[in-house]
């Protein structure tokens, strides 16, 4: 079973580089003293076209970003990977956020491209 699942992931790789995809991504985050609330800003665009945004607080342990119909793209809290999907193919971008103060984060990462 696990090596279906890594042959899935493989293939899948595949698909999305034979599509063309260049999926880019920066973003920000800071906790909010006052509510413990995650502040983030980011954006993801897909081939040069902007796709999805988010500028909000949230405490929910995955965040979804706001999308254009038939994207949909979210990071988990620990905002160690945003996932992205369209047109039926997922996307996993690994993200290193860089500290860029005292509980506060700054990201810049790119697939395919």
């Amino acid at each position: 079973m696990k090596f279906q699942l890594s042959a899935l992931a493989i293939l899948g790789s595949f698909v999305a580089l034979s599509h063309g995809v260049c999926l880019k991504t920066s973003g920000n985050a800071h906790i909010i003293p006052e509510t413990g609330d995650l502040q983030l800003f980011g954006l993801l665009y897909n081939n040069g076209e902007l796709v999805c945004t988010i500028n909000r607080a949230s405490y929910d342990k995955q965040i979804w970003f706001d999308c254009h119909d038939g994207h949909y793209a979210a990071v988990p809290d620990d905002l160690s990977v945003l996932m992205y999907a369209n047109n039926k193919v997922d996307y996993r971008v690994p993200l290193s956020p860089d500290e860029s103060g005292i509980e506060a984060w700054a990201w810049n990462a790119q697939k395919g491209c």
